[in-house]
């Protein structure tokens, strides 16, 4: 399945990547919280929370590719589910992936980037196949859009710049605002037909 770029959103999160403890020699496991759930984040042009159900499909079907990308970087992957080198899982705060970092470049440059501070977040990638909203109509940019469902998830993993560094990331990345209730209405029909006709 090719990536969408036009579709394709990404989100990063500040909470730190964490080597986790194991025994008595030095651990490989590498684990982060990938989203976190019904914690509303400033995009800039409006705000965002995500369900906690958001990922219950992709959680439940085993045979939905996710790889774990150093920096969305293709070239540094290091960890891939459909291997059996990628976990990943939800509590009831947020989406969490887990791996051990392999014995590469990116793998060993990874661990020691943790170790020295310089990576301390994690990031994911994805598409979105169901949303809500509600609006502000004194003040756009107070929308809040609820992420219900995600129909993709390509990536997690740590990254460099975890935190939003200006709005301009959020124009980016920005969905289309339904102009109505009528909008919305029209298009969750839509999309009820398509499901029920597979051959449109």
């Amino acid at each position: 399945m090719k990536m969408n770029i036009d579709t394709v959103e990404k989100r990063f999160l500040t909470i730190p990547v964490e080597l986790r403890a194991a025994g008595e020699t030095e651990s490989r496991t590498i684990e982060g919280s990938a989203a976190v759930f019904n914690s509303i984040t400033d995009m800039g042009w409006f705000k965002e929370q995500i369900s906690p159900q958001a990922f219950d499909d992709i959680l439940a079907d085993e045979s939905h590719d996710v790889v774990a990308l150093v920096n969305h970087n293709e070239n540094n992957i290091v960890a891939r589910r459909s291997a059996g080198t990628l976990k990943i899982w939800k509590t009831d705060k947020s989406l969490m992936y887990s791996f051990d970092a392999p014995n590469t470049t990116a793998g060993n440059d990874l661990l020691e980037n943790i170790k020295l501070g310089n990576i301390r977040g994690s990031s994911f990638q994805f598409e979105v196949s169901e949303s809500s909203w509600i609006f502000d109509d004194t003040n756009p940019n107070n929308d809040l859009r609820t992420i219900v469902k995600v129909s993709r998830l390509w990536d997690v993993g740590p990254v460099t710049f975890p935190a939003y560094a200006d709005t301009d990331v959020a124009k980016r990345y920005k969905p289309k605002r339904p102009e109505s209730y009528n909008e919305i209405v029209a298009n969750a029909r839509e999309r009820e037909l398509n499901l029920s006709n597979p051959n449109n």
